[in-house]
């Protein structure tokens, strides 16, 4: 017999919450058809709404303590505390209430509104479509990543009567060798083993990240999906020559500057498009790993992610906010215009 007793925690990557807690959820569910007669399941947690200072919300997440007369008196002198003090509240919400937060210091996303956005497969026919390609390329050794950005108007409209626009976003990733795959998992204790042969992450078999490699998984991809390609979006750094080559093969190649002026409106708006469930992606355990690592710096009221505060992977989430800050201004009404040509031309041949 195997047991396993723990409290809510603050990083939701750990296999406690995308794993346990998340299968467990669904076996507890009436409504989800899983069922395992070999777990035996009892999670004691504050519900969703339910007001953290009642004496009621303290007895659903606390079966002895909140009953009697010492062990409530030690829970609300913690709320009092927990009232005064942010930091203090997070362990609070974990540690009393038993309930999973996202709190890295000035963490970029909320990771519950980030899962919520997350789909098996894209609500609409990729075949066709507009695609905005982000790259983040490594200098050397480390990992690179592209992601895939594709605009879509859905049928309900904003206050102004405009269709609303909704994003599908996926990405992928690429290391060099082996050694550097086992050298990241022991400096950051993830399973890029296990990514690589989910297909989440690519080996270049070479001494350096093969930017030739990168580049025919995208092509790839792009007519895998007959993928209209809008433009390839770089961070000019350690890209310089791939993008001066793309170019001239008659690619539109877009430099993204990794500065607050250049990313605030891409940073600022793909997180309120989350917030907004305007973006659907696919799982990846490697791209939801980034997410949770990305922290923001704010100057002068601008902000973007900052890749000097954690040494932990985010080279998923530039590429997808590269790709992103183009995508933003995809025109519609031109891919509508040429749509109706293309169709009108046919007809006329046909």
């Amino acid at each position: 017999m195997l047991t396993i007793i723990t409290t809510a925690g603050k990083d939701l990557t750990y296999p406690c919450y995308t794993q346990e807690y998340d299968y467990c959820s669904k076996v507890l569910d009436p409504d989800v058809d899983v069922k395992n007669d070999e777990y035996f399941i009892d999670i004691c947690e504050a519900d969703k709404g339910d007001d953290s200072g009642a004496l009621e919300t303290w007895q659903k997440a606390n079966p002895i303590r909140a009953f009697y007369e010492e062990g409530v008196k030690k829970i609300a002198e913690d709320y009092e505390i927990a009232k005064q003090i942010p930091e203090k509240m997070i362990a609070f919400m974990t540690k009393v209430l038993n309930i999973w937060v996202s709190a890295a210091n000035n963490g970029y996303m909320d990771m519950k509104k980030w899962k919520a956005c997350e789909v098996k497969e894209f609500p609409i026919d990729l075949r066709g479509r507009p695609v905005y390609v982000g790259f983040d390329m490594s200098s050397k050794i480390d990992l690179t990543s592209v992601a895939f950005v594709v605009p879509f108007q859905t049928d309900k409209l904003d206050s102004s009567g405009k269709k609303i626009v909704n994003y599908a976003v996926w990405t992928h990733s690429f290391i060099p060798t082996v050694d550097k795959l086992r050298e990241h998992i022991i400096k950051d204790k993830v399973p890029y083993d296990a990514w690589e042969r989910l297909g989440y992450l690519t080996l270049t078999n070479t001494p350096i990240v093969d930017q030739a490699t990168v580049m025919r998984y995208v092509l790839d991809e792009c007519e895998k999906y007959q993928l209209d390609i809008q433009c390839l979006c770089f961070d000019p750094a350690n890209a310089s020559k791939l993008m001066m080559d793309l170019s001239d093969e008659g690619y539109t190649v877009e430099e993204v500057y990794q500065s607050h002026k250049s990313l605030n409106e891409s940073t600022q708006g793909f997180r309120e498009q989350v917030y907004s469930g305007n973006v659907v992606y696919l799982h990846n355990p490697l791209f939801n790993y980034a997410m949770s690592n990305a922290v923001i710096r704010t100057n002068n009221g601008l902000i973007k992610i900052d890749k000097d505060a954690t040494t932990k992977r985010i080279d998923p989430v530039d590429a997808t906010l590269g790709a992103f800050k183009l995508a933003l201004y995809h025109d519609f009404e031109s891919e509508s215009y040429n749509e109706y040509i293309e169709n009108f031309l046919k007809g006329m041949t046909g």
